[in-house]
């Protein structure tokens, strides 16, 4: 065995090994991505620190003149649909928030509610989880 097959070998060998684990890396990912639909402490923590950030100048849909009745407010819950008063209150999530945020699943995205971040489904406007950043952190 010549040195330069055995050099050849190995590195079509490392090439193969390389070239079988991007696209496992990638639909790991991808089942990883599916599967977010709901908030983890990580997320969680993320948004409040986020909150607490912009506190002092807060964007549309998170200040006190959007804030919801007691009423409304209650409709929010995971596994609820939001009604279409509800719909027309939701705010896109602010691109500095987003940034912290894993990408939402493909047909769910992220929505803002006075001062709650969503994932809803896209076409049910089901709830998927959510985030009540008023309350305690320990009440997600």
């Amino acid at each position: 065995m010549s040195p330069t097959w055995l050099l050849s070998a190995v590195v079509t060998g490392l090439f193969a090994l390389t070239g079988s684990a991007l696209p496992a890396q990638d639909h790991v990912r991808e089942q990883e991505r599916e599967s977010h639909t709901k908030f983890d402490n990580h997320d969680r923590a993320a948004a409040r620190e986020w909150y607490n950030e912009h506190r002092e100048n807060l964007p549309q849909g998170f200040r006190e003149e959007d804030r919801m009745t007691p009423e409304e407010e209650s409709r929010l819950q995971k596994g609820a649909a939001l009604d279409s008063d509800t719909r027309r209150r939701v705010r896109p999530a602010p691109m500095d928030l987003l940034r912290r945020l894993p990408p939402p699943p493909r047909h769910y995205r992220y929505a803002i509610v006075e001062d709650h971040i969503l994932i809803v489904e896209d076409r049910t406007w089901n709830i998927s989880d959510i985030i009540h950043l008023h309350q305690d952190p320990g009440q997600g």
